[in-house]
């Protein structure tokens, strides 16, 4: 459980500079959640998916469960350096499509092994197709054109802000 978490916790600086900079001028859909609901939402999910992931190596190993799941992970891993780091919303949204393609998967080998384990992570596919549809929206209010969005360009914006400020001395 603790490495699902670590791993998960790896991306918080990030989201954070993001949520408090250029993520709150691009368009966002009205039923977005408060920022302050995603951290203990995703403590909850990254444990959930540990403690399910720990008794189902125990019952089979590093079987085809086990790294079906960790090739899960590592997209969810890298979810939140593409869409908030490099800002890049279509990539990101084709990583959340993934992340339901992939949990789908690693639900109907868990409950092969260890029903209760793949129960157990249906509240995280719930939150996965909902962060998906999530990611749609942003993409739809925010399109990408020659390779440029919303979110790109209102980065450069507050980065050539702070540039002037420093200049004129503020």
């Amino acid at each position: 459980m603790a490495l699902t978490l670590l791993g998960g916790n790896m991306s918080t600086p990030l989201v954070a500079r993001a949520t408090k900079s250029w993520y709150t001028k691009i368009k966002r859909p009205s039923w977005l959640p408060p920022n302050w609901l995603f951290a203990p939402v995703w403590v909850l999910l990254y444990c959930s998916m540990g403690y399910s992931a720990c008794r189902v190596y125990e019952r089979s190993g590093f079987a085809l469960p086990i790294k079906t799941a960790a090739v899960h992970y590592a997209l969810n891993v890298m979810w939140a350096p593409i869409f908030f780091g490099m800002k890049r919303l279509r990539l990101g949204h084709g990583v959340n499509v993934a992340l339901v393609a992939t949990l789908l998967r690693v639900i109907m080998l868990f409950e092969g092994v260890h029903p209760p384990s793949a129960y157990l992570l249906l509240p995280y596919l719930a939150w996965v197709t909902f962060a998906t549809a999530l990611s749609w929206s942003i993409c739809s209010l925010n399109p990408t054109e020659g390779g440029y969005n919303n979110a790109m360009m209102e980065a450069d914006i507050l980065e050539l802000q702070r540039e002037a400020a420093k200049k004129a001395g503020l």
